[in-house]
């Protein structure tokens, strides 16, 4: 990789850890906060190849083991309720990287965001809550409600904004 890549890696792996604590209340829940990761990680997405997403994402997913990069604490979080979302990350957008397409387009953008990563993520951030909290399967509708219907709208917000974003910025 030359240094023009490495540099834009390591500019959106620092604008990840500054947007986990950029949060905001969520409306549609009483007390929950949303933070702007979702809107960087599409971005990371968008702007790197497959292999560069991945190593981003997942030594994000290493440095906040270590390091509280990430509202709420270190390693607990990834073993805690939360830790489906975040052990789906680099999953879901390295997945985005790979489809996002060959041209920079604002609706291919969105609607690839939206239908590729959202669902990933969630899924792994309901299976990981039913895990860590010893749901069964007969709670899905239960702990869908609870911990991911609440933040789809934000979600696809986030996705909208980061696709308007990665189709403006020339790097």
């Amino acid at each position: 990789m030359d240094v023009r890549t490495l540099t834009k890696m390591a500019l959106l792996l620092a604008l990840m850890c500054i947007s986990a604590f950029l949060s905001f209340p969520n409306p549609l829940t009483p007390g929950m906060m949303t933070t702007l990761l979702t809107l960087i990680m599409c971005l990371v997405g968008f702007m790197l190849q497959p292999k560069q997403a991945f190593i981003v994402l997942a030594g994000y997913v290493i440095l906040a083991s270590f390091v509280p990069v990430y509202v709420g604490g270190r390693i607990a979080n990834i073993f805690g309720p939360t830790g489906g979302y975040i052990l789906s990350w680099p999953i879901a957008y390295t997945v985005l990287s790979l489809l996002k397409g060959h041209t920079s387009s604002f609706w291919q953008y969105t609607w690839r965001s939206i239908v590729i990563t959202i669902p990933l993520v969630h899924i792994g951030g309901i299976a990981g809550y039913m895990l860590f909290t010893g749901m069964g399967l007969h709670q899905l509708w239960a702990a869908f409600l609870l911990v991911s219907a609440p933040f789809i709208p934000t979600d696809i917000v986030k996705c909208i904004i980061a696709a308007w974003l990665a189709t403006k910025i020339k790097i």
